[in-house]
């Protein structure tokens, strides 16, 4: 299983506090800060894994009941033209849209 990537959610805090550096150095200090990657009821978070470490992230909120807006992807620098935030995508849209929802 070594060098895959695993698309998972975004629950630990270590993963958390990686996918803020990954935000820190595609965006720049503080365009997001720790509680942007916190687990909320009205947020979908999904990591990109590579060996155990955050190299990706999806962040999306719950609109309403068919509406969900896709807030921010980001992938590090090192793992950019690699497919990492298509898998992203594909996993929220496979594992985490119903087929209620409408409207991304």
């Amino acid at each position: 299983m070594k060098n895959q990537i695993l698309i998972l959610d975004l629950i630990k805090s270590d993963h958390q506090k990686q996918c803020l550096q990954i935000s820190n150095s595609i965006f720049g200090d503080s365009y997001h800060d720790f509680s942007f990657f916190k687990t909320k009821t009205n947020t979908i978070s999904i990591v990109a894994l590579h060996n155990e470490k955050a190299i990706g992230f999806l962040i999306a909120h719950y609109i309403n009941k068919k509406k969900v807006k896709l807030d921010c992807v980001g992938v590090s620098t090192k793992f950019q033209k690699q497919k990492v935030g298509t898998k992203l995508m594909y996993y929220f849209i496979k594992n985490k849209l119903s087929c209620e929802f409408t409207t991304i």
